[in-house]
């Protein structure tokens, strides 16, 4: 007896339209996840990539079924509307629909068939290791007698209209000495993600985020401490102050994030 097919429609890349800071776009999706489907006695092992790409300004997402030798087969279609998500396959009639998990670790839903078809249920799950994972090379330990070695993990807060949003940084050195590092907001996921540019030159930290379109701005303090700068985003400016933490921020979100516009 044959294994089922599980059918696999060619894609395309995702525009990710600007929204407002705060508010959930596919970037919180961004990241490895791992899911199983079951056709009567047979299991097959699905893994769903959701990558910046272009520069941030879109997402691609593929599809690999390894049972079937199917890599990196991209999906027609990632919608996400908090905490609602919905891949859809459309050639052939098929789509996943389900539901984010409050700390961002799992996508609950079913898979369909075709219209009218069976339904089938999935679970996906974040996979602990990001896609933005660096090199084992990299430094992220400050050297203990430096006030002037911005690696390490920060973490800030910023008031948008009365609401605080944590935001984590984590800066790192790799074996050239140039510096890499992601940036992940607590309260909408938690999710790492790269930062497409990190520099430190006579105390001003800057990491860009072009995936979300913001960068931050500070300048060290001459205990090493703190960071005080300004995050932008949207054409607009808030004040962020970094301070050191001793290791990743891990905390699960304080609130639920708000439902996208």
């Amino acid at each position: 007896m044959k294994h089922p097919t599980f059918a696999i429609a060619v894609g395309f890349l995702f525009l990710l339209a600007p929204g407002v800071l705060g508010a959930p776009t596919t970037l919180d999706l961004v990241g490895r996840w791992e899911g199983q489907i079951e056709f009567g006695k047979f299991k097959l092992k699905l893994v769903l990539r959701v990558a910046p790409s272009q520069g941030g300004q879109k997402v691609q997402v593929t599809l690999d079924v390894p049972e079937q030798g199917a890599k990196d087969v991209p999906v027609s279609a990632l919608l996400y509307n908090h905490p609602d998500v919905r891949v859809e396959i459309d050639p052939f009639g098929t789509s996943f629909n389900g539901s984010l998990s409050g700390d961002g670790s799992a996508i609950i839903g079913e898979f369909e068939e075709g219209p009218g078809g069976r339904s089938t249920p999935v679970s996906f799950q974040r996979l602990a290791k990001p896609a933005t994972a660096f090199p084992d090379e990299i430094s992220f330990t400050p050297d203990a007698i430096s006030t002037r070695d911005v690696r390490g993990d920060w973490k800030g807060s910023l008031d948008i209209q009365g609401r605080k949003l944590r935001l984590v940084f984590r800066v790192g050195r790799l074996p050239d000495s140039t510096l890499a590092g992601t940036f992940a907001s607590l309260d909408q996921g938690g999710a790492p993600m790269l930062a497409s540019r990190v520099t430190f030159t006579n105390q001003l930290l800057r990491v860009e985020c072009k995936s979300i379109g913001g960068t931050y701005s500070g300048t060290l303090s001459a205990a090493g401490s703190e960071c005080e700068g300004t995050w932008e985003q949207g054409g607009q400016r808030f004040p962020l102050r970094l301070s050191r933490t001793a290791g990743p921020a891990d905390e699960p979100p304080s609130a639920a994030p708000p439902a996208a516009q």
